[in-house]
């Protein structure tokens, strides 16, 4: 800017071109607004995609699992099938009759089972239970120290007021 005070009377104003434009911003937003479904578009493209490569993967895993399970059951089939089958020859060469050594090794197996089977039930139980009184302890613990109180003391108090 000069000295001269003449000089400043005879500047021109700013031009209009200078100055934002008051429709400018709204002009970008409704530009912004226009693209949102093309990202939408894309998230969801996206997110399809993620959960088809998870399905894959969790189906890849059932699969072999699968497969796993009954590569093992063959072979405790197998080994099964070939003790029982052992024990009978023993057996057999011990009576002489190879029906009697075929006969007393299923029914032995039987017995086996019919002992084994009941104690393995009740103590998956057992252990069942102990687990779900243990969480609960551990529920009424933390209750306990959380609140003061633990719900059996807070139904007693209720049970005394009434």
């Amino acid at each position: 800017m000069s000295d001269d005070p003449a000089a400043a009377h005879t500047a021109q104003p700013p031009t209009q071109t200078d100055a934002p434009r008051p429709t400018a911003p709204l002009a970008d937003a409704a530009a912004n607004l226009r693209e949102i479904p093309d990202y939408l578009e894309y998230w969801l493209t996206a997110k399809l995609n993620q959960l088809r490569l998870w399905t894959r993967k969790v189906r890849r895993a059932v699969y072999l699992s699968f497969l796993s399970l009954v590569a093992v059951a063959t072979g405790v089939a197998a080994g099964v099938f070939l003790l029982c089958r052992g024990v009978s020859d023993a057996i057999s060469v011990l009576v002489g009759r190879r029906w009697l050594g075929d006969l007393l090794t299923g029914l032995l197996l039987l017995a086996v089972l019919a002992v084994a089977v009941p104690f393995a039930m009740a103590r998956s139980a057992r252990i069942s239970r102990l687990k779900t009184f243990a969480a609960y302890e551990y529920r009424r613990r933390r209750h306990r120290e959380k609140h003061g109180t633990d719900v059996h003391e807070r139904s007693q108090k209720k049970s005394n007021h009434d």
